[in-house]
């Protein structure tokens, strides 16, 4: 639901089922504009799943890098 390179949660809660053509369409958008993209009806439908997985509407997550640095002591 929340890509995990924007800081989405790498947990079952953040994880729907759809059919390909729709996940490769989603990629990493965040929800709130990958719900822009579906027929009105599916609009409704996603957005009840996401509030009732999550808690909180989908305009609510604020995407952030999840970059990091690796350290090794030699």
């Amino acid at each position: 639901m929340n890509p995990i390179s924007l800081g989405g949660d790498d947990t079952d809660e953040n994880t729907i089922y759809c059919c390909v053509p729709c996940n490769l369409r989603k990629k990493d958008m965040v929800f709130a504009d990958w719900l822009d993209e579906l027929e009105p009806e599916q609009q409704i439908k996603a957005r009840d799943i996401y509030v009732r997985m999550h808690g909180y509407e989908p305009e609510e997550f604020e995407p952030h890098d999840t970059k990091f640095t690796i350290t090794i002591k030699l």
